[in-house]
């Protein structure tokens, strides 16, 4: 995705982030709230067990604070930056929950792969980051900030304020132009959700987005430009363009159910049908009951273990590891944890748990040789250009 980068950096670097900032938040709130249903109502409209102010709540208390902070001529974006990280979270979480019944399985935010494995959602969610990075650093510059003294004593980067100009202190540390051009980020993460809806490829879910930040660039420069060139109707007209292009999405893919099959899988699904007549199924069970998935904690212990290792065992090894790679800090939660084991506390959950992490940590130190030896040597920038 090319674009235009302006040479001159704004006048008032403060007013600008702190109005792309609070557009961007109330039009995540906007989005909240068209996304609102039984499942969802506890993070928008009602204080939720994990939460003691919902979203529409915590966002009107924010603006009134901002509001305050105005009037008092000394205009400040603290507030809005504190809420920021919980809005857009709460944002994702809405969108995971109202993409399950499309057959999401993802209920955490993955960013890379040492976290975990990506799935659809959260990999068409990086995608949007690392484009909104790109724009950002590409198009809109902005001037060399100052060092701002917190009240616990620290310093920050960011811009100071005055009576007219808010005071801002960058979110994003190193990159203030990530700060702004997340104004946009909930409707393409909205799109995104579409996409998923709809099980658009993911290679032409890509240029949806694409496409679609290039539609909402002009709301961006008339923030960046201070009113001077661009359009000016953000909270409505971005609405409309993500309309129009979910329009489009669902004109296109509404009709099929599902991925289209490859070729492979139609070869495969062909020789299925030719197989030998002498040959039947066995059921699943001796009685002829369909076989039920069961989840990790309810499979038997057994399963997770390899051929000869028995828990306790197992359990034994891992402490005895434990204590010769981990530091001096961690001596004594090998300590308890060996307490609970010889006291029979731990369970067959516990084991289970253990053994996920196990497998979790050589997964990740995988992807970290595999990192290394990929970078060392030399690579085509992509398969047409091998072929």
């Amino acid at each position: 995705m090319k674009s235009r980068r302006f040479l001159i950096p704004p006048i008032h670097p403060g007013r600008v982030l702190t109005r792309a900032l609070k557009l961007g938040l109330s039009s995540v709130a906007d989005l909240c709230r068209r996304r609102e249903t039984n499942s969802t109502s506890s993070h928008f409209s009602e204080a939720s067990a994990t939460a003691e102010m919902s979203i529409k709540e915590r966002w009107a208390g924010t603006l009134s604070e901002f509001k305050s902070s105005v009037k008092a001529r000394q205009p400040d974006a603290s507030s809005l930056a504190k809420v920021e990280k919980y809005l857009r979270r709460a944002q994702e979480l809405i969108l995971e929950k109202t993409a399950a019944k499309y057959g999401n399985r993802e209920a955490k935010r993955i960013r890379n792969r040492y976290e975990g494995t990506t799935e659809y959602l959260n990999a068409i969610w990086n995608y949007i980051g690392s484009q909104l990075r790109y724009l950002g650093m590409v198009r809109y510059p902005f001037p060399r900030p100052s060092e701002i003294e917190m009240a616990d004593g620290s310093w920050k980067m960011g811009h100071k304020g005055s009576s007219k100009n808010p005071k801002y202190v960058y979110i994003h540390q190193t990159m203030p132009e990530l700060d702004f051009v997340d104004m946009i980020r909930g409707h393409c993460n909205d799109l995104g959700w579409q996409c998923f809806r709809y099980s658009v490829p993911l290679r032409d879910a890509k240029r949806y987005v694409c496409r679609f930040i290039l539609r909402l660039i002009p709301f961006l420069d008339h923030v960046y430009t201070e009113k001077k060139v661009g359009r000016s109707d953000f909270s409505c007209g971005a609405l409309k363009e993500l309309s129009e292009v979910a329009r489009k999405i669902k004109a296109r893919y509404r009709v099929r159910n599902g991925r289209l099959q490859t070729l492979t899988s139609k070869i495969v699904s062909e020789m299925s049908t030719h197989h030998d007549s002498d040959w039947t199924a066995e059921p699943a069970d001796p009685e002829g009951h369909p076989e039920t998935v069961e989840s990790d904690v309810s499979r038997p212990f057994e399963d997770f273990l390899t051929e000869g290792v028995t828990a306790k065992e197992l359990f034994v090894e891992q402490f005895e590891r434990a204590e010769r790679e981990r530091d001096k800090s961690q001596l004594r939660h090998i300590q308890t944890a060996k307490l609970l084991h010889q006291n029979e506390i731990l369970k067959n959950r516990d084991a289970v748990e253990l053994v996920k992490q196990i497998k979790n940590d050589r997964r990740v130190v995988g992807i970290a040789l595999h990192d290394f030896l990929a970078y060392s040597v030399s690579r085509a920038f992509s398969l047409s250009s091998v072929i």
